[in-house]
């Protein structure tokens, strides 16, 4: 929660300096209608207030007011998040690309696979034409984490997988709460020029990102099309002006990989986010450069790589993140 705060300020700051469009304050609802359901909001608004968090519970009415585009019929109840936010990703990250470029870094991409070495005390790593020598590694690849260790020889227990996201042109230029139907299995948020996003069309097995064969997009938009004729009839006809798939990376406790890996000297790893990296990425990475330089990982303990014990068993992807110690 607490890297999820210091990202929060981080993006908002940047959005500030550089781009109005790439953090929007938005509140969010989280919608429930069955019993088992509201039984778990209660808990979830406690966890989250012992984290200074302002979280309320709300009537099937005042979410309403909230979304007076949405009909909630069916709805037993709602947490409310007043202060979440929401950011452009993309944008972001070509944003972080191009500071880090004036203030020294060098960034290269589209330069093919890479390949790493351990030779005397330091890595190599050959990208393309490419080549560059440091006595320490970071792996940051996403998807292709578990691949690119492996390769090196040092595999952690990494499973990626797919999910899925629509743009909905509903032509609706005020932002609104992002929304969360767990019945429905779809969210919904505000997205820049009037569209909205819809997502969560997520297959809890693990693919191998080199050598993906997604199923159809279509019953996924057919969920989101479900969803928009139940909550939001009147977007229920907009056209989707673009649906992707995008690779994501489980963990067998729900808790990222960052920091050192076991029994590989000057090897760091960062990835395992679960489908929430973007909510915590500002925040890791800052702790994990300042780690690497002073040699400290106090902030990282609770997601130091070395904590599986081998043999590493397979396990399946859960998206998300726990809020238990």
């Amino acid at each position: 929660m607490r890297a999820v705060e210091v990202s929060r300020q981080e993006y908002r700051r940047l959005s500030e300096e550089h781009d109005p469009t790439l953090f929007q304050e938005t509140g969010g609802l989280r919608i429930v209608s069955t019993e088992e359901g509201e039984h778990r909001l209660g808990p979830q608004r406690e966890r989250l207030g012992s984290q200074k968090v302002d979280a309320r519970l709300l009537t099937p009415r005042e979410a309403g007011a909230l979304l007076p585009k949405a009909r909630l019929d069916g709805v037993r109840a709602a947490l409310y998040t007043p202060h979440d936010a929401v950011v452009a990703p993309t944008d972001l990250t070509l944003l972080y690309g191009r500071l880090a470029r004036e203030n020294g870094a060098t960034v290269e991409s589209d330069l093919g696979d890479p390949r790493a070495t351990w030779n005397g005390g330091r890595w190599t790593l050959h990208v393309g034409e490419l080549e560059a020598s440091s006595e320490r590694l970071v792996v940051a690849c996403g998807a292709w984490t578990k691949g690119v260790l492996q390769g090196l020889g040092h595999p952690l227990p990494l499973a990626p997988y797919l999910t899925r996201a629509c743009l909905v042109k509903a032509g609706h230029p005020k932002v609104f709460p992002w929304v969360h139907d767990s019945e429905l299995d779809v969210y919904l948020r505000p997205f820049p020029g009037g569209d909205v996003l819809a997502g969560d069309g997520t297959e809890l097995k693990e693919v191998d990102p080199d050598h993906l064969d997604p199923s159809s997009d279509l019953p996924f938009l057919e969920n989101v099309a479900g969803f928009m004729e139940r909550r939001f009839p009147a977007w229920a006809s907009s056209s989707v002006g673009a649906s992707w798939h995008g690779i994501c990376t489980s963990t067998p406790d729900r808790r990222p990989m960052v920091g050192p890996v076991p029994e590989a000297p000057g090897l760091f790893v960062l990835a395992g986010f679960n489908g929430f990296g973007v909510m915590r990425a500002g925040a890791v990475a800052r702790w994990m450069a300042d780690a690497l330089a002073r040699g400290r990982w106090g902030d990282l303990r609770e997601v130091d790589p070395g904590r599986f014990p081998r043999p590493y068993a397979p396990f399946e992807p859960r998206p998300g993140f726990t809020l238990e110690p």
